[in-house]
């Protein structure tokens, strides 16, 4: 009795095991991965249609220079530190799809699918194909990467231009100077969405390097030295017009300085004591105890409601001269410097905070919003007349409350895969594995330069936050199976 048992048991468990491996047979196949596109992309549309909008403040800005573009106001009215390849986006699609939520929703909603698309593909062609249908299953489903898909934003736009970047680095099949071209004219353009891109040229440049290091069999610096001066070259060059509109506009030059300021005093670099924070000393003191509950300065320093009433008169006084006065504070305080980098930086991979706004606009579309359109921006000029375009019902959907509910597992998926994007930059150096050392780097270093500015505000990190989702997966496969570094063929 005993004995049929077992038997009946272990050929259960052979049934079983036969079933999965044919299961993970299909999945590796290339049709899995076309299925699993095509059920992203569905879900997209799904999300598009029963999850609200938000519209902050900013949201209804990039609307209105949508509308300057090719106007004769664009001049006077544009403000030029914002960059125009977003406001040309919506403008594109609300002259296709009308001047309604998808008009606005609908740039950022392709830009992330393709993205996202991207990498799964390329996973595909290093030999990970089960690997690249859970990844665009874990990214297609982080409800803060969809939040900003709801909100007509840059930072969803930004990750394609990331993944792009990243798909020209390494795709096997795009090689010599096709790659080369593609990697400057992607950061270039990536200028004219957000601006920061354009300063992965150096790190771009290097992994250009590493990868012919890699898969050539005989390397030649004479080949290699022109291909990575172009990549950081020419992404410079194509900014040009812009950036010289800029230089050429007080407001704008202002813009860039007050944002230097705001990091100084978001990161807490003057300690009170300093002269400079003399006329402001106790609102500074306050701001600082208000922004430290347990007796510990907040992860993302100190939050933005906490110094608005002395903020404009610091920029006020320092405005000018912010940039010296950033860097003469940086060799007077060279650790509260590094403390604050390294809070900022820490902060951008996932940890709790008072002054979240990640989590903040995603609670405000999934919990707050889900009856409705969640429009914030009320003290915009143009408020009432556009609220009419973009507010809808959408009543209470499943899919908003399912979302919601993913938003703190989620969160800790994205501290895990911090830390393992951390380890595996470690990893892929000692192991040179460049599809390792691009999926760990390029979000480090992103990251990496927004800390160095003490800008803590975090939803900064979210064009990089689906490559941190990759690495949670990317990461442990690849120290259990670490495959073939070189490129396929």
């Amino acid at each position: 009795m005993i004995a049929s048992l077992v038997g009946l048991g272990i050929r259960g468990f052979d049934l079983f095991w036969t079933r999965i491996t044919r299961l993970m047979e299909i999945l590796a196949q290339k049709r899995a991965l076309v299925f699993a596109c095509v059920a992203s992309f569905c879900f997209q549309i799904l999300h598009l249609w029963l999850v609200p909008i938000i519209i902050t403040y900013d949201g209804f800005e990039y609307i209105r220079y949508a509308d300057l573009l090719g106007t004769a106001r664009f001049h006077t009215e544009y403000y030029i530190s914002r960059p125009p390849l977003y406001p040309a986006l919506l403008r594109v699609s609300m002259e296709l799809f009308g001047r309604n939520v998808y008009g606005v929703l609908l740039p950022g909603l392709i830009l992330g699918n393709i993205g996202l698309l991207l990498i799964a593909v390329l996973l595909r062609r290093y030999e990970r194909p089960l690997l690249s249908i859970f990844v665009l299953i874990l990214t297609t489903l982080a409800p803060e990467f969809i939040a900003y898909q709801h909100t007509p934003l840059t930072e969803v736009g930004s990750f394609f231009f990331v993944a792009l970047t990243i798909f020209a680095l390494l795709y096997p099949r795009i090689l010599g100077w096709r790659s080369v071209f593609l990697l400057a004219g992607t950061l270039g353009l990536g200028y004219y969405q957000r601006p920061t891109l354009i300063y992965l040229a150096p790190l771009v440049a290097l992994l250009w390097l590493f990868r012919l290091r890699s898969e050539q069999y005989i390397f030649r610096w004479r080949m290699a030295m022109p291909q990575m001066a172009l990549i950081v070259v020419l992404p410079f060059l194509l900014k040009l017009p812009w950036s010289q509109m800029i230089s050429a506009n007080p407001t704008a030059r202002d813009m860039n300085r007050y944002m230097i300021g705001f990091g100084m005093l978001k990161g807490v670099l003057l300690p009170p004591t300093d002269s400079l924070m003399e006329p402001y000393r106790d609102a500074y003191i306050k701001a600082i105890k208000d922004s430290s509950p347990d007796g510990v300065l907040d992860a993302s320093g100190l939050t933005q409601g906490s110094f608005v009433q002395f903020q404009w008169q610091f920029m006020s006084a320092h405005g000018g001269d912010a940039d010296s006065v950033f860097l003469d504070s940086i060799q007077r305080y060279p650790g509260r410097y590094a403390t604050s980098v390294l809070r900022c930086l820490v902060y951008f991979m996932g940890r709790d905070s008072l002054d979240d706004d990640n989590i903040r606009s995603a609670r405000a579309i999934f919990d707050k919003g889900a009856i409705g359109s969640c429009l914030e921006g009320k003290d915009h000029p143009n408020y009432l007349i556009e609220v009419q375009y973009f507010r809808r019902e959408t009543g209470r959907s499943i899919l908003a409350k399912v979302l919601n509910k993913l938003i703190f597992p989620f969160r800790w998926l994205v501290v895990i895969g911090s830390a393992l994007t951390c380890f595996g930059f470690i990893l892929a150096i000692v192991r040179k594995d460049i599809l390792l050392l691009t999926f760990s780097v390029v979000p480090l270093f992103y990251l990496l330069l927004h800390s160095l500015l003490l800008l803590s505000v975090n939803r900064y990190a979210i064009p990089v936050q689906p490559l941190i989702l990759v690495n949670l997966l990317l990461v442990p496969v690849l120290i259990l199976r670490p495959g073939k570094v070189a490129l396929l063929k």
